[in-house]
C-alpha cells in the first residue's frame, strides 16, 4: 500500500500552471518597432498640423495686407480728388478774376477815351484851350491855366488808371494760367490714383476670393490630419 501511494502523481501536481511562455527577442523587436512606429507618425501628423496653421497664418497676412494696400490706395484717392478740387476752385476763381481785370481795363479806357475826346475834339470856343485864348484879363488867365492843369492831371490820372488796370489783368490772366495748369496735373493725379485705386481693390477682392478657397482646403486637411492624429495617439497608447 505504500508503495503504491508512492506510484500515484499527487492531485495538486498535476494541476498546477506551467510558467509564463517568454516571448522572445523577436516578439519584443516587433513590439518596439510598433511602439517606434506610431511615435514618428504621431510626430509626422503634429508636425503636418503645425505647417497647416502657419499656412493658414499665411493666408490671413496676406489677405490683410492686400485690405491694407486697398485702404490706403483709397485714401490716396480721397486726397488726390480732395486736391483736384481744391485746384478746380482756384482756377475757376482766377478765372472770374481774370474777367473782372478785363471788365476793369475796359472801363479805364472807356474814362480816358471819354475824358480826351472832351478835352481835345471840342471846338476850341468850348474846350479847355478856346476858353484860354479868350481870357480878357491876368487874372483870368491864371485861373484858366490852372484850369489847364487840373485837366492835364485829370488825363494823367486816368492813363495811370489804365496802366493799372491793364497790368492787373496781366497779373490775373498769368495767376489764372497757373491755377489752370495746377487744377490740370491735379486733375490728372487724381485720375491716377483712381486707377491705382480701382486696382488695389480688385488685386483685393481677388486674393480674398483666393484665399478664402485655400483656408478652406488648409481647414479640410487639417480636419483630416487632427483625425488620423487622434487615432494614432490611441493606438500609440494602447501599445503602451
Amino acid at each position: 500500500a505504500v508503495l503504491l501511494a508512492g506510484l500515484v502523481p499527487d492531485g495538486s501536481a498535476a494541476l498546477a500552471q506551467p510558467p509564463p511562455t517568454d516571448p522572445g527577442d523577436e516578439a519584443l523587436a516587433r513590439s518596439r518597432a510598433q511602439v517606434s512606429a506610431r511615435a514618428a507618425e504621431v510626430g509626422r501628423l503634429t508636425g503636418r498640423l503645425a505647417d497647416l496653421d502657419a499656412r493658414a497664418d499665411d493666408l490671413q497676412a496676406a489677405l490683410a495686407a492686400r485690405r491694407e494696400d486697398a485702404e490706403a490706395a483709397l485714401q490716396t484717392l480721397a486726397a488726390a480728388e480732395a486736391a483736384a478740387a481744391e485746384a478746380a476752385k482756384k482756377a475757376d476763381e482766377a478765372k472770374v478774376a481774370t474777367q473782372a481785370a478785363g471788365v476793369a481795363v475796359d472801363d479805364a479806357r472807356t474814362r480816358l477815351d471819354v475824358f480826351v475826346t472832351a478835352t481835345y475834339q471840342e471846338s476850341l470856343h468850348t474846350g479847355p484851350f478856346g476858353l484860354l485864348t479868350a481870357a480878357q484879363d491876368p487874372g483870368e488867365l491864371v485861373a484858366r491855366a490852372e484850369f489847364t492843369e487840373m485837366v492835364a492831371n485829370s488825363q494823367l490820372v486816368a492813363q495811370e488808371g489804365l496802366e493799372r488796370a491793364r497790368v492787373a489783368r496781366v497779373n490775373a490772366e498769368s495767376t489764372a494760367r497757373a491755377a489752370r495748369e495746377e487744377a490740370d496735373e491735379q486733375a490728372a493725379a487724381a485720375a491716377a490714383a483712381k486707377q491705382a485705386s480701382d486696382a488695389a481693390l480688385a488685386r483685393a477682392g481677388a486674393a480674398a476670393q483666393e484665399n478664402t478657397r485655400a483656408l478652406e482646403q488648409v481647414a479640410r486637411e487639417r480636419t483630416q490630419v487632427q483625425a488620423r492624429l487622434d487615432a494614432a495617439e490611441a493606438q500609440d497608447a494602447g501599445l503602451r
